[in-house]
């Protein structure tokens, strides 16, 4: 298993003076994502057990908390000494502070003149496997900031991963709150779309700010669902789904259209996997013109109890199956196998794989 690499608070205050940036920690919730915990990681359940955020758990070349990541590779161990250690030459093809990343894959190297990246040429200019704005060296290049745009410009791609982007007039659709950092869902009003889209395709959105920065946002404190936002955030990839991350402006405003409401879609078009017999999952044809949207699918039954962390999946009378994820809700539902539903409404997600997300037990109708 491999993780993105994310620049420690330490790096980024040097990376980016003079800009707002907010790191944060990728949304990882136990209920959410089928199949989430499972494999084995290098060092698992070796070494000395506990939280690695330690300098000696740091660089001892053990999962000491079991999460597959070991040392500077786990999020725990950023704003450790034994991480933040800089590269030192970033063109000698080796990893000289041992954090598992070479010369210009290292964000301690991103202000070394040999990673300088052209932010607007589609070349991973400085070999780092960061193209362009997905680049840290392109934080601050005016070709990064792609102003205020539609939420369908994101998630269709022409608002490309790492880019800033502001979003202005949204609806919050769902907010989940946990260990004080804040996840929400926000999708455009209702009819509002661009890029030559039928509404709401392509038009809702995760957002999350870690619990160490919810503070910068005082509205965040009073958010819920209804309210019309504006923010500012870059663009990224997370565990499969596009978020709006490292938040940099939040408030509420006013002026929004109408909310809003479910999109009726068919389980077969949003399935999170259309033949649960082949390998892998095989997501259905609509699912990622869904990601982030409210919608609903009717005339549906349980396959399965809900597992140990809370998710189950449905099908509509066919083989196709959507996993329901308890993600949102504030406690796992009682749901038999075979269980019938007449309607199940929520945010479609992408987390490990696609979900349907029931806000609250009224989105679960039988």
């Amino acid at each position: 298993m491999s993780r993105l690499a994310l620049p420690s608070l330490t790096v980024l205050s040097l990376m980016f003076a003079g800009f707002v940036v907010v790191p944060a920690c990728v949304v990882t919730n136990a209920n959410e994502g089928e199949g989430e915990g499972e494999g084995e990681g290098e060092g698992e359940g070796e070494g000395d057990l506990g939280p690695e955020n330690t300098e000696a758990r740091c660089s001892d070349g053990y999962s000491n908390d079991d999460d597959d990541f070991v040392d500077c590779e786990d999020y725990d161990c950023d704003e450790t000494e034994a991480c933040n250690q800089p590269e030192g030459n970033c063109t000698d093809g080796q990893d000289n502070n041992n954090n598992s990343y070479v010369d210009c894959q290292d964000f301690t190297c991103d202000l070394d003149p040999a990673c300088d990246e052209d932010c607007a040429d589609g070349v991973d200019n400085d070999g780092d496997t960061r193209v362009d704005c997905a680049d840290g060296g392109c934080a601050e290049d005016p070709a990064c900031d792609a102003g205020v745009v539609d939420i369908q410009a994101i998630q269709d791609g022409t608002v490309g991963v790492g880019a800033l982007a502001s979003v202005d007039g949204v609806i919050v659709t769902a907010v989940e709150v946990d260990a004080g950092a804040v996840t929400l869902y926000l999708q455009e009003p209702d009819g509002v779309t661009s890029g030559g889209h039928t509404y709401p395709q392509y038009s809702g959105i995760a957002f999350y700010v870690g619990a160490d920065y919810v503070a910068d946002f005082p509205d965040l404190g009073t958010i819920a669902v209804g309210d019309c936002v504006t923010t500012k955030g870059e663009v990224s990839e997370r565990n499969g789904g596009t978020q709006l991350y490292y938040i940099s402006e939040f408030a509420k405003t006013a002026g929004c259209g109408a909310a809003p409401t479910p999109a009726l879609v068919a389980l077969d078009d949003v399935a999170t996997d259309t033949d649960p017999a082949a390998a892998n999952d095989q997501a259905g044809p609509l699912a990622e013109a869904y990601e982030g949207v409210l919608v609903e699918v009717q005339t549906v039954a349980a396959t399965e109890a809900p597992d140990a962390n809370g998710n189950f999946k449905v099908s509509a009378g066919g083989d196709a199956v959507l996993l329901i994820s308890d993600f949102l809700l504030d406690a796992t539902p009682n749901v038999t196998a075979s269980q019938t539903f007449s309607s199940i409404k929520g945010v479609f997600s992408q987390f490990y794989g696609f979900s349907l997300q029931p806000r609250t037990d009224a989105d679960l109708t039988q």
